[in-house]
């Protein structure tokens, strides 16, 4: 493990360092997965919002007639 460490630059020796890395690893990654998520519900909201004033708007074209 620590072969690998050294050649990703990471000073082995230093497990405060290594740890705080890993920590802001983490929170990257968990802020980009709850951003996926915020923008599928966006996307789904965006589209059925579409249909349903698509449908609205069909509605009162017949109903106009």
């Amino acid at each position: 493990m620590a072969a690998l460490l050294n050649r990703l630059g990471v000073d082995e020796s230093d497990h405060r360092e290594i740890r705080a890395d890993f920590t802001y690893l983490r929170r990257w990654r968990k802020s980009g997965e709850q951003m996926q998520s915020h923008t599928m519900k966006t996307v789904i909201t965006v589209v059925v919002a579409g249909a349903v004033g698509a449908l609205w708007l069909g509605i009162k074209t017949i109903v106009g007639k």
